[in-house]
This record gives C-alpha cells, structure tokens and sequence, in this order.
C-alpha cells in the first residue's frame, strides 16, 4: 500500500522530500564531529536499511569512518593536512 501525495503550487515530489529531510535533520539530527579536530563535519541521522547503515545528511561531505571500538563508530576528515590544520588552531 503506497502513500499518494498531491503536490500543489508547483511545489515537485523531488523538492519536498528535500524540505522534509531538512526539517527532520534539524530536528533530530546529531552533530558528527572529527575525533582528530574536534570541528563539526555535517548534521546526520543513523538509519539500519536492509542491513547497512545509512547515515542521512552525509552526502557531499568527504570523510572517513573506522570502527573505534566494538560498537563505536569514528569520523574523521579525508584530507589530514587540513585536519592537522584545524587540530593546530584549537589547542
């Protein structure tokens, strides 16, 4: 059984999912953070899909995820010069 959404005002399918995924990434969205620099790398929501793991909100942001621990995810930058960068202005 599908959902039928009628669409007025010229207002497309493909842009009101898009408003819909920004109205839920403010508000249940958690800040993903470098572990090396601490800076901020994009707002997201973890979603188990037909098991993997999607993350919704990181796409277009180039990043790297390694396992930290048994049940620990960890994000850093791609590029680590600009990551050492950023590390060097916060002490």
């Amino acid at each position: 059984m599908g959902v039928s959404v009628h669409v007025q005002d010229g207002l497309s399918a493909h842009t009101l999912r898009g408003v819909l995924k920004s109205i839920a990434l403010a508000s249940l969205g958690r800040t993903i953070r470098c572990e090396v620099c601490g800076h901020d790398l994009f707002e997201g929501i973890p979603v188990i899909w037909r098991g993997s793991l999607k993350v919704l909100g990181s796409a277009g942001t180039s990043l790297r995820v390694d396992w930290g621990g048994k049940n620990t995810l960890v994000f850093r930058h791609v590029e680590q010069d600009i990551c050492r960068a950023k590390a060097s202005d916060h002490p």
